[in-house]
């Protein structure tokens, strides 16, 4: 038999108060002692944080915002999402903005933690979360060395690359191409280090001097 606490609830969250709220908040409500309602909006609410993250994740920041005036509380809530460059990455909303160096979205996010009970607790909280070792750009292992030299050597007939510069690309997709079972949960999503050896080759390279 359900008890006063789960009538009031169901009460609240399927008739006359549900008219006025949001999926996410009746299940929030319905996560409070209703196991029924429990199961019956928590579907509908796993969606609505994975369209918020994917908003955050994909810069549309006013959709975002749109979805945090309605309800605050989405702060608190992670998921995993895939971004725009097919990487897998997991956190909640402000995690996700911090690790991408998304500075607007963050910001606006930022500012909505005000509204939270806590919220500054919660925000630094969420910040350690994310980098657990300071903000570091993380090393890159791959060695550029070997499809440098390929592609200065490749004489590119027809305009096409050669095998030797085929196998040199393809290591180099292997490594840089997200896996699918690949989730980036802490850290900085993209690769600084990486992208700072490209243009330190680029500086070196000349395409008019290939052999």
């Amino acid at each position: 038999m359900p008890n006063d606490l789960e009538k009031l609830l169901d009460e609240m969250v399927t008739k006359e108060i549900g008219k006025h709220l949001f999926n996410f908040q009746k299940y929030r409500l319905a996560r409070c002692g209703n196991k029924h309602l429990y199961s019956l909006f928590k579907e509908p609410a796993s969606k609505l944080v994975c369209q918020f993250l994917l908003h955050v994740v994909n810069d549309e920041r006013n959709l975002a915002e749109k979805m945090l005036k309605r309800d605050p509380g989405l702060l608190l809530e992670e998921g995993t999402v895939t971004d725009c460059s097919r990487r897998r990455v997991k956190g909640t909303a402000f995690r996700l903005a911090i690790a991408a160096e998304n500075n607007d979205m963050w910001e606006m996010i930022e500012n909505y933690f005000k509204l939270l009970s806590n919220g500054e607790e919660e925000k630094k909280k969420q910040f350690n979360a994310q980098f657990p070792n300071g903000v570091k750009d993380a090393p890159c292992a791959f060695d550029f060395t070997p499809l440098f030299n390929a592609i200065k050597h490749d004489k590119f007939d027809n305009y096409h690359p050669n095998d030797k510069t085929e196998k040199e690309l393809k290591k180099f997709r292997d490594y840089f191409t997200p896996k699918a079972s690949d989730v980036i949960t802490t850290g900085k999503h993209f690769n600084m280090n990486a992208l700072m050896k490209v243009f330190e080759y680029d500086q070196k390279f000349n395409l008019n001097l290939r052999d």
